[in-house]
């Protein structure tokens, strides 16, 4: 299994280098053939995918975050090399929908035991979402989180030191200030004209870091996008909407809209950040598009049979004879 490993060495707040060691090791004593490339900035990430493509690349591993895996998702499109991960980032909420272990007590290092789950993985064939051009594994929208993002955007060395803390505290900044906007929406030609503090286009179930299941509907291969409008405005509805998806309410709750989509256009009264897989992507008007089964992605054993709709019909990858 030709395989190449794209690190982003700016991901995360932990030194990566001796846990990928042993996953390579994993994965070489597996019968795959791994070349590392590291980045010398998060935004290679996507010519080293087209260029591992272009070499004949079966597999191509992300060894970051959501943007890392954001970013080589982006280089593969329309390929025949599958998707893996190799969590090392700070959310790792593409890792943590397919069941992976995430860095953190009592296991410091799991990378060999993801790399053990890449070996026994199957390739399966799942949507993604086109945000103003550009692909996404999680999620696209605008709202109080496209801002944080925007915020944080230019903090590299912050957002590498302190990670989710520095998240928190933007958020809590931003949300006090965060007053919503007027939105016009058009859902698959429907038009809904709402002032909203969140609007959130789904293609996995979790979200927030992989805290909250906002999507518990969405399924990978089912050729939609789950749209989430939450109404109001200020931070008493930025704080409702907030302990309403923590306790999985809000879809029950009458101040979230909820739809079934294939194409979603957003405009607002003045120009709003635009969020693509947690990272600060350019402002309104947005343009969104379901792409079916756009991308092979290695699925391991851990992940629920819940994320996909369609009976699985690709072999395990297995452990290759050495070449």
């Amino acid at each position: 299994m030709k395989t190449d490993l794209i690190w982003n060495p700016m991901a995360g707040q932990r030194d990566a280098q001796q846990p990928l060691r042993e996953a390579v090791e994993v994965l070489e004593e597996g019968g795959w053939r791994v070349r590392v490339r590291e980045a010398a900035r998060p935004g290679d990430c996507t010519e080293l995918a087209k260029s591992a493509v272009a070499e004949g690349a079966e597999v191509v591993i992300a060894a970051g975050g959501d943007g890392t895996v954001n970013a080589v998702a982006n280089g593969l499109v329309g390929s025949e090399a599958a998707l893996g991960v190799l969590p090392v980032g700070t959310g790792n909420v593409w890792a943590k929908q397919l069941g992976l272990p995430a860095w953190g007590l009592p296991m410091r290092h799991p990378l060999r035991e993801v790399a053990h789950g890449l070996l026994e993985a199957t390739v399966r064939r799942v949507d993604l979402g086109r945000a103003n051009g550009r692909y996404f594994l999680l999620w696209t929208g605008i709202g109080i989180d496209a801002e944080v993002a925007h915020e944080v955007e230019p903090l590299v060395e912050l957002r590498h030191r302190l990670g989710n803390v520095l998240y928190a505290i933007t958020g809590l900044t931003v949300a006090l200030n965060f007053a919503g906007t007027h939105s016009t929406v058009v859902i698959d030609g429907h038009v809904e004209r709402r002032r909203v503090v969140l609007m959130v286009i789904a293609n996995i179930q979790l979200y927030g870091g992989g805290l909250f299941q906002i999507a518990p509907a969405a399924y990978l291969d089912d050729g939609h996008l789950d749209v989430f409008l939450f109404r109001g405005h200020g931070l008493a509805a930025t704080l409702h909407h907030f302990f309403s998806v923590l306790t999985r309410y809000h879809m029950r709750d009458p101040q979230m809209i909820y739809y079934r989509a294939r194409t979603v256009d957003i405009y607002t009264d003045k120009p709003m950040a635009v969020q693509v897989d947690g990272e600060a992507v350019g402002q309104t008007p947005l343009h969104v598009e379901v792409v079916p089964r756009a991308l092979k992605v290695l699925v391991p054993p851990s992940a629920s049979p819940t994320l996909f709709l369609q009976p699985a019909g690709a072999a395990v990858l297995g452990r290759q004879p050495c070449a």
